[in-house]
């Protein structure tokens, strides 16, 4: 019997899976010439609706890699409502998935898409699809004309799930040649209110049949798309455990290199490569040290102002100096006082003393 792929997928974000990097980055950077933008309803959904929108969107000299297949080129993008997935055993609001191929292999970049607020660069790119100008009907097409549009605006920066030998069937659907990569429901793109409600007019998905994935089926990249070209840094260090993709060693004539115990070259095992490897995570926590403050400066700004305030209310210390002040200039006018006094007992006296020595001379 054939392999086929499971397809779509609920992903359950609670379970803990193992962690990757080298071998799952994703790293992008899309470029689309200005006004060459268009959509079209495809497929029949629910309720007399379209299925889906493709988004031809991406014309320009993008440059995509996937770190196992090396560069890669997008091939289609398709905006789904509600989402084709499952997170959490829920289906989102939409969610936008981007089907890209090279040397042989499909790798689907999936992404969530909740509602969200009037700004940010995600709304806005929803907004340069120009829904309201595509006609409701089923095979409509239109062309927005809007600049800039970029589809790096609508991928999330952060950690994503790796699911190897599986595919979402756009085509033909061999395990060993796809690969779906798929953004945390906590880290969506967003879409405005009444974007959602224009795509809602035009399409409604159908989805049934989730394949819920065990924890051997999912690798984690925690680092992600923070790691992407297109946020202008390099590839990230990912987690504590490396995924290796490993070759046999072979002689000059093909034949395996062993010891004489019949292990592979070395005789160390994938355990001694796991470990090593997870003594190379103090990078990840100096860079997740440096994400912290540059995300929460505001926390050790506004801290010690409020601690200092906090002490100065506390111990009442305004009071305390003006009371001190307060001492401080008492003791002078006191020293005054004393020595004004003092002088004029003096001279009294000498008043006295002269007094008598007259009447005694008298």
């Amino acid at each position: 019997m054939a392999l086929t792929c499971k397809g779509k997928i609920n992903l359950r974000e609670n379970k803990v899976y193992d962690k990757c990097s080298n071998t799952c980055d994703f790293t992008y950077s899309y470029r689309t010439s200005p006004s060459s933008c268009k959509i079209k309803s495809m497929g029949s959904g629910n309720g007399g609706k379209s299925q889906y929108l493709d988004l031809k969107c991406f014309d320009g000299n993008n440059d995509i890699n996937y770190s196992s297949l090396g560069n890669i080129e997008i091939n289609e993008a398709r905006l789904y409502s509600p989402s084709l997935n499952k997170w959490n055993g829920k289906r989102l609001e939409a969610e936008l998935i981007l089907q890209h191929i090279g040397n042989g292999k499909q790798v689907y970049v999936c992404i969530p898409v909740r509602i969200g607020g009037k700004d940010g660069v995600s709304v806005d790119w929803f907004k340069k699809l120009q829904l309201k100008t595509l006609p409701t009907r089923k095979g409509a097409i239109s062309n927005p004309t809007s600049p800039n549009f970029r589809l790096d605006d609508v991928i999330p920066i952060g950690g994503y799930y790796v699911m190897k030998k599986n595919g979402l069937s756009f085509k033909n659907c061999n395990p060993g040649n796809n690969i779906m990569i798929l953004f945390s429901s906590e880290n969506p793109a967003y879409i405005g209110r009444n974007e959602l409600d224009l795509l809602q007019q035009r399409v409604n998905t159908s989805s049934s049949g989730h394949h819920t994935v065990g924890t051997g089926e999912i690798i984690y990249n925690e680092s992600g798309t923070a790691g992407s070209s297109a946020s202008g840094r390099g590839g990230g260090s990912g987690g504590e455990v490396m995924e290796s993709e490993c070759y046999q060693i072979t002689d000059e004539d093909g034949n395996p290199i062993t010891d004489e115990e019949g292990k592979p070259w070395g005789g160390e095992s994938t355990e001694w490569v796991k470990n090593l490897w997870k003594n190379t995570d103090m990078n990840m926590w100096v860079w997740k040290a440096i994400n912290f403050v540059h995300k929460y400066w505001f926390i050790f700004v506004w801290m010690p102002v409020l601690i200092l305030l906090y002490i100065v209310y506390r111990f009442k210390i305004p009071i305390r100096i003006a009371r001190f002040m307060q001492g401080l200039f008492n003791k002078k006018n006191k020293k005054s006082s004393d020595t004004s006094s003092s002088d004029a007992k003096s001279k009294d006296t000498g008043n006295g003393a002269n007094i008598d020595l007259l009447e005694v001379v008298t």
